[in-house]
Protein backbone atom coordinates (compact mmCIF):
# COMPACT_ATOMS: atom_id res chain seq x y z
CA UNK A 1 0.00 0.00 0.00
CA UNK A 2 2.86 2.41 0.72
CA UNK A 3 4.00 2.04 -2.90
CA UNK A 4 0.53 2.85 -4.22
CA UNK A 5 0.87 5.96 -6.45
CA UNK A 6 -2.51 7.17 -5.18
CA UNK A 7 -0.90 7.58 -1.70
CA UNK A 8 -3.83 6.30 0.40
CA UNK A 9 -1.92 6.65 3.70
CA UNK A 10 -1.10 10.32 3.16
CA UNK A 11 -3.25 12.93 4.89
CA UNK A 12 -3.97 14.94 1.77
CA UNK A 13 -5.72 17.75 3.61
CA UNK A 14 -2.47 18.66 5.37
CA UNK A 15 0.51 17.02 3.68
CA UNK A 16 -0.13 17.24 -0.05
CA UNK A 17 0.49 20.30 -2.21
CA UNK A 18 -1.90 21.17 -5.03
CA UNK A 19 -2.24 23.93 -7.60
CA UNK A 20 -5.34 25.82 -6.41
CA UNK A 21 -6.39 26.81 -9.93
CA UNK A 22 -9.19 29.34 -10.19
CA UNK A 23 -10.12 29.05 -6.50
CA UNK A 24 -7.09 31.33 -6.02
CA UNK A 25 -8.49 34.14 -8.17
CA UNK A 26 -10.07 35.82 -5.17
CA UNK A 27 -6.53 36.65 -3.99
CA UNK A 28 -5.62 38.32 -7.28
CA UNK A 29 -8.90 40.24 -7.26
CA UNK A 30 -8.34 41.50 -3.72
CA UNK A 31 -4.74 42.47 -4.48
CA UNK A 32 -5.86 44.56 -7.45
CA UNK A 33 -8.76 46.14 -5.57
CA UNK A 34 -6.52 47.17 -2.70
CA UNK A 35 -4.07 48.79 -5.12
CA UNK A 36 -6.97 50.74 -6.70
CA UNK A 37 -5.30 50.60 -10.11
CA UNK A 38 -8.57 49.87 -11.90
CA UNK A 39 -12.31 50.29 -11.64
CA UNK A 40 -13.98 46.90 -11.03
CA UNK A 41 -16.92 47.99 -13.16
CA UNK A 42 -14.70 48.61 -16.20
CA UNK A 43 -14.86 45.90 -18.82
CA UNK A 44 -12.08 43.92 -20.43
CA UNK A 45 -12.49 41.84 -23.58
CA UNK A 46 -11.61 38.14 -23.60
CA UNK A 47 -11.22 36.44 -26.97
CA UNK A 48 -9.99 33.16 -25.51
CA UNK A 49 -6.38 34.03 -24.83
CA UNK A 50 -3.76 36.69 -24.18
CA UNK A 51 -0.60 36.86 -26.26
CA UNK A 52 2.57 37.86 -24.39
CA UNK A 53 5.63 37.87 -26.61
CA UNK A 54 5.63 34.57 -28.48
CA UNK A 55 3.41 32.78 -25.99
CA UNK A 56 -0.37 32.65 -25.72
CA UNK A 57 -1.88 32.35 -22.25
CA UNK A 58 -5.16 30.55 -22.74
CA UNK A 59 -8.61 31.04 -21.28
CA UNK A 60 -11.32 28.38 -21.04
CA UNK A 61 -13.36 30.06 -23.77
CA UNK A 62 -14.15 33.42 -25.38
CA UNK A 63 -15.92 35.29 -22.57
CA UNK A 64 -16.38 38.52 -24.48
CA UNK A 65 -16.65 41.73 -22.45
CA UNK A 66 -16.54 41.19 -18.67
CA UNK A 67 -16.04 43.25 -15.51
CA UNK A 68 -14.51 41.93 -12.28
CA UNK A 69 -17.70 40.41 -10.89
CA UNK A 70 -18.42 38.64 -14.17
CA UNK A 71 -14.80 37.50 -14.50
CA UNK A 72 -15.04 35.79 -11.10
CA UNK A 73 -18.49 34.38 -11.84
CA UNK A 74 -17.48 32.99 -15.24
CA UNK A 75 -13.84 32.28 -14.28
CA UNK A 76 -12.23 34.28 -17.08
CA UNK A 77 -8.48 33.74 -17.07
CA UNK A 78 -7.74 36.60 -19.45
CA UNK A 79 -9.24 39.16 -17.08
CA UNK A 80 -6.95 37.99 -14.29
CA UNK A 81 -3.93 37.86 -16.58
CA UNK A 82 -4.49 41.56 -17.24
CA UNK A 83 -4.86 42.28 -13.52
CA UNK A 84 -1.53 40.56 -12.93
CA UNK A 85 0.07 42.78 -15.56
CA UNK A 86 -1.25 45.84 -13.72
CA UNK A 87 -0.25 44.97 -10.16
CA UNK A 88 2.68 42.57 -10.54
CA UNK A 89 3.61 39.38 -8.74
CA UNK A 90 4.74 40.94 -5.46
CA UNK A 91 1.33 42.33 -4.58
CA UNK A 92 -0.38 39.02 -5.35
CA UNK A 93 2.20 37.19 -3.23
CA UNK A 94 1.74 39.58 -0.32
CA UNK A 95 -2.04 39.10 -0.18
CA UNK A 96 -1.66 35.32 -0.57
CA UNK A 97 0.76 35.25 2.36
CA UNK A 98 -1.61 37.36 4.45
CA UNK A 99 -4.34 34.77 3.87
CA UNK A 100 -2.07 32.05 5.26
CA UNK A 101 -0.73 30.50 2.09
CA UNK A 102 2.95 29.55 2.17
CA UNK A 103 3.12 28.58 5.86
CA UNK A 104 1.71 25.81 8.07
CA UNK A 105 -1.79 26.34 9.41
CA UNK A 106 -0.82 25.63 13.02
CA UNK A 107 -3.07 22.61 13.48
CA UNK A 108 -0.10 20.78 14.96
CA UNK A 109 -0.64 17.27 13.61
CA UNK A 110 0.14 14.97 10.70
CA UNK A 111 3.01 17.04 9.33
CA UNK A 112 1.15 20.21 8.35
CA UNK A 113 3.11 21.38 5.28
CA UNK A 114 3.54 24.97 4.17
CA UNK A 115 2.61 25.07 0.50
CA UNK A 116 4.45 27.69 -1.55
CA UNK A 117 3.85 31.27 -2.63
CA UNK A 118 6.31 32.36 -5.36
CA UNK A 119 7.66 35.88 -5.42
CA UNK A 120 10.03 37.84 -7.65
CA UNK A 121 13.07 36.94 -5.53
CA UNK A 122 12.34 33.25 -6.05
CA UNK A 123 12.47 33.68 -9.83
CA UNK A 124 15.44 36.06 -9.76
CA UNK A 125 17.44 33.26 -8.11
CA UNK A 126 16.37 30.82 -10.83
CA UNK A 127 17.28 32.53 -14.04
CA UNK A 128 15.27 35.72 -13.89
CA UNK A 129 11.71 36.89 -13.55
CA UNK A 130 9.29 36.96 -16.50
CA UNK A 131 5.81 38.43 -16.59
CA UNK A 132 4.41 34.99 -17.44
CA UNK A 133 5.22 33.84 -13.92
CA UNK A 134 2.90 36.52 -12.53
CA UNK A 135 0.16 35.56 -14.98
CA UNK A 136 0.33 31.89 -13.99
CA UNK A 137 0.28 32.73 -10.30
CA UNK A 138 -2.74 34.99 -10.79
CA UNK A 139 -4.87 31.98 -11.77
CA UNK A 140 -3.42 29.57 -9.20
CA UNK A 141 -1.00 27.75 -11.47
CA UNK A 142 2.75 27.89 -12.10
CA UNK A 143 4.62 27.45 -8.81
CA UNK A 144 1.72 28.40 -6.54
CA UNK A 145 0.69 25.42 -4.41
CA UNK A 146 -1.58 25.11 -1.38
CA UNK A 147 -3.01 22.50 0.94
CA UNK A 148 -6.71 21.76 1.20
CA UNK A 149 -6.82 23.03 4.79
CA UNK A 150 -5.08 26.28 3.86
CA UNK A 151 -7.69 26.95 1.21
CA UNK A 152 -10.52 26.20 3.63
CA UNK A 153 -9.11 28.62 6.20
CA UNK A 154 -8.62 31.30 3.54
CA UNK A 155 -12.24 31.04 2.39
CA UNK A 156 -13.38 31.08 6.01
CA UNK A 157 -11.44 34.33 6.47
CA UNK A 158 -12.99 35.72 3.32
CA UNK A 159 -16.46 34.76 4.58
CA UNK A 160 -16.05 36.18 8.10
CA UNK A 161 -14.62 39.52 6.97
CA UNK A 162 -10.91 38.95 7.46
CA UNK A 163 -10.19 36.85 10.55
CA UNK A 164 -7.67 34.07 9.88
CA UNK A 165 -8.12 31.49 12.61
CA UNK A 166 -5.83 28.72 13.81
CA UNK A 167 -7.63 25.44 13.00
CA UNK A 168 -8.57 23.12 15.85
CA UNK A 169 -10.23 19.76 16.22
CA UNK A 170 -11.14 19.72 19.93
CA UNK A 171 -13.53 22.29 21.37
CA UNK A 172 -13.63 20.93 24.91
CA UNK A 173 -13.17 17.76 26.97
CA UNK A 174 -16.20 16.55 28.93
CA UNK A 175 -16.42 13.69 31.43
CA UNK A 176 -19.06 10.96 31.27
CA UNK A 177 -21.04 12.86 33.91
CA UNK A 178 -21.08 15.97 31.76
CA UNK A 179 -18.44 17.98 33.62
CA UNK A 180 -16.18 20.11 31.41
CA UNK A 181 -12.57 19.52 32.42
CA UNK A 182 -10.83 21.45 29.65
CA UNK A 183 -11.84 24.05 27.08
CA UNK A 184 -9.97 25.25 24.01
CA UNK A 185 -11.24 28.62 22.83
CA UNK A 186 -10.59 29.65 19.23
CA UNK A 187 -7.25 31.31 18.55
CA UNK A 188 -7.01 34.19 16.10
CA UNK A 189 -3.92 33.87 13.94
CA UNK A 190 -4.21 37.40 12.57
CA UNK A 191 -6.49 39.99 11.10
CA UNK A 192 -6.10 40.19 7.32
CA UNK A 193 -5.47 43.67 6.00
CA UNK A 194 -8.15 43.90 3.33
CA UNK A 195 -10.83 46.58 3.25
CA UNK A 196 -14.53 45.68 3.64
CA UNK A 197 -15.12 47.32 0.26
CA UNK A 198 -12.80 44.87 -1.50
CA UNK A 199 -14.25 41.90 0.38
CA UNK A 200 -17.76 42.95 -0.64
CA UNK A 201 -16.89 43.25 -4.33
CA UNK A 202 -15.24 39.84 -4.41
CA UNK A 203 -18.14 38.36 -2.46
CA UNK A 204 -20.55 39.43 -5.18
CA UNK A 205 -18.47 37.60 -7.75
CA UNK A 206 -18.43 34.44 -5.65
CA UNK A 207 -22.19 34.71 -5.17
CA UNK A 208 -22.57 34.76 -8.94
CA UNK A 209 -20.56 31.56 -9.40
CA UNK A 210 -23.46 29.58 -7.89
CA UNK A 211 -26.47 31.86 -8.34
CA UNK A 212 -25.98 33.66 -11.65
CA UNK A 213 -27.00 31.84 -14.84
CA UNK A 214 -23.52 32.42 -16.26
CA UNK A 215 -21.80 31.04 -13.15
CA UNK A 216 -19.56 27.98 -13.39
CA UNK A 217 -21.51 26.18 -10.63
CA UNK A 218 -25.02 27.44 -11.48
CA UNK A 219 -26.18 24.13 -12.96
CA UNK A 220 -25.45 22.17 -9.78
CA UNK A 221 -26.96 24.56 -7.22
CA UNK A 222 -29.61 23.16 -4.88
CA UNK A 223 -32.96 24.68 -3.99
CA UNK A 224 -32.82 26.36 -0.61
CA UNK A 225 -29.03 26.74 -0.54
CA UNK A 226 -27.65 30.25 -0.80
CA UNK A 227 -23.99 29.40 -1.41
CA UNK A 228 -21.08 31.57 -2.53
CA UNK A 229 -17.86 30.07 -3.80
CA UNK A 230 -15.44 29.41 -6.61
CA UNK A 231 -14.86 26.46 -8.87
CA UNK A 232 -11.38 25.51 -9.96
CA UNK A 233 -9.86 23.16 -12.51
CA UNK A 234 -6.15 22.84 -11.79
CA UNK A 235 -3.81 21.52 -14.45
CA UNK A 236 -1.48 18.72 -13.38
CA UNK A 237 1.89 17.87 -14.86
CA UNK A 238 2.54 14.36 -13.60
CA UNK A 239 0.61 11.30 -14.73
CA UNK A 240 -0.37 8.80 -12.06
CA UNK A 241 -0.52 5.12 -12.98
CA UNK A 242 -2.47 2.41 -11.22
CA UNK A 243 -1.09 -1.00 -10.22
CA UNK A 244 -1.91 -2.44 -13.65
CA UNK A 245 0.23 0.10 -15.45
CA UNK A 246 -2.66 2.02 -16.91
CA UNK A 247 -2.82 5.79 -16.80
CA UNK A 248 -5.15 6.98 -14.06
CA UNK A 249 -7.28 9.69 -15.67
CA UNK A 250 -4.26 11.09 -17.49
CA UNK A 251 -6.23 13.75 -19.33
CA UNK A 252 -8.14 15.03 -16.32
CA UNK A 253 -7.18 17.88 -14.04
CA UNK A 254 -7.90 18.25 -10.34
CA UNK A 255 -11.41 19.51 -9.60
CA UNK A 256 -11.97 22.10 -6.85
CA UNK A 257 -14.82 23.90 -5.20
CA UNK A 258 -14.25 26.33 -2.33
CA UNK A 259 -17.02 28.36 -0.75
CA UNK A 260 -19.18 29.22 2.23
CA UNK A 261 -22.79 29.01 3.42
CA UNK A 262 -25.10 30.83 3.88
CA UNK A 263 -23.69 33.38 1.46
CA UNK A 264 -25.24 36.36 3.28
CA UNK A 265 -24.39 35.32 6.86
CA UNK A 266 -21.86 32.47 6.65
CA UNK A 267 -21.73 29.65 9.20
CA UNK A 268 -19.33 27.29 7.45
CA UNK A 269 -16.63 27.17 4.79
CA UNK A 270 -16.36 24.10 2.58
CA UNK A 271 -13.56 22.97 0.25
CA UNK A 272 -13.78 19.93 -2.01
CA UNK A 273 -10.87 18.56 -4.03
CA UNK A 274 -11.29 15.51 -6.25
CA UNK A 275 -8.03 14.44 -7.85
CA UNK A 276 -7.83 13.83 -11.61
CA UNK A 277 -11.56 14.09 -12.03
CA UNK A 278 -12.16 16.93 -14.47
CA UNK A 279 -13.86 20.30 -14.15
CA UNK A 280 -14.54 21.78 -10.74
CA UNK A 281 -18.02 22.97 -11.64
CA UNK A 282 -19.08 19.56 -12.88
CA UNK A 283 -17.38 17.30 -10.33
CA UNK A 284 -16.36 19.06 -7.12
CA UNK A 285 -19.20 21.58 -6.86
CA UNK A 286 -21.99 18.94 -6.68
CA UNK A 287 -20.18 17.22 -3.79
CA UNK A 288 -19.83 20.55 -1.99
CA UNK A 289 -23.56 21.19 -2.44
CA UNK A 290 -24.36 17.79 -0.92
CA UNK A 291 -22.12 18.53 2.06
CA UNK A 292 -23.71 21.93 2.60
CA UNK A 293 -27.20 20.48 2.23
CA UNK A 294 -26.37 17.87 4.84
CA UNK A 295 -25.13 20.57 7.19
CA UNK A 296 -28.32 22.56 6.65
CA UNK A 297 -30.51 19.58 7.49
CA UNK A 298 -28.55 18.71 10.62
CA UNK A 299 -28.12 22.24 11.94
CA UNK A 300 -31.34 23.86 10.82
CA UNK A 301 -29.38 26.60 9.06
CA UNK A 302 -31.49 28.47 6.56
CA UNK A 303 -30.84 29.55 3.02
CA UNK A 304 -33.07 31.37 0.58
CA UNK A 305 -34.67 29.27 -2.16
CA UNK A 306 -32.71 29.48 -5.39
CA UNK A 307 -35.58 31.20 -7.14
CA UNK A 308 -35.62 34.05 -4.63
CA UNK A 309 -31.94 34.69 -4.07
CA UNK A 310 -30.75 38.24 -4.51
CA UNK A 311 -27.25 39.46 -5.14
CA UNK A 312 -25.58 41.19 -2.14
CA UNK A 313 -25.92 44.93 -2.37
CA UNK A 314 -22.75 46.88 -3.25
CA UNK A 315 -21.42 49.26 -0.64
CA UNK A 316 -21.31 52.08 -3.15
CA UNK A 317 -17.62 52.85 -2.64
CA UNK A 318 -15.99 53.09 -6.05
CA UNK A 319 -12.39 53.99 -6.80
Amino acid sequence: MEADPHKPFLDKTLRQHYFPGSTFKFVTALAALEERVFNPDDRSHCNGGLEIGKRVFHCTKDHGSVNLTQALTQSCNVYFFRLAEKIGLERISAVATDFGFGSPTGLGMNGDVSGFVPDKKFYDQRGGFRIGYALNTAIGQGDMVVTVLQLALAYAALANGGNLWVPQIVDKVVTASGKTVAEYPPTLRRRIHISPRSMDIVGRGLWGVVNDKTGTAFRVRKDGLLVAGKTGTAQVRKLVRDDKGREWDPNRDHAWFAGYFPADHPDIAVVVLIEHSGHGGQVAAPVAMDIIDGYRQLSGAKGSPVGTTTEPEPDGDQP
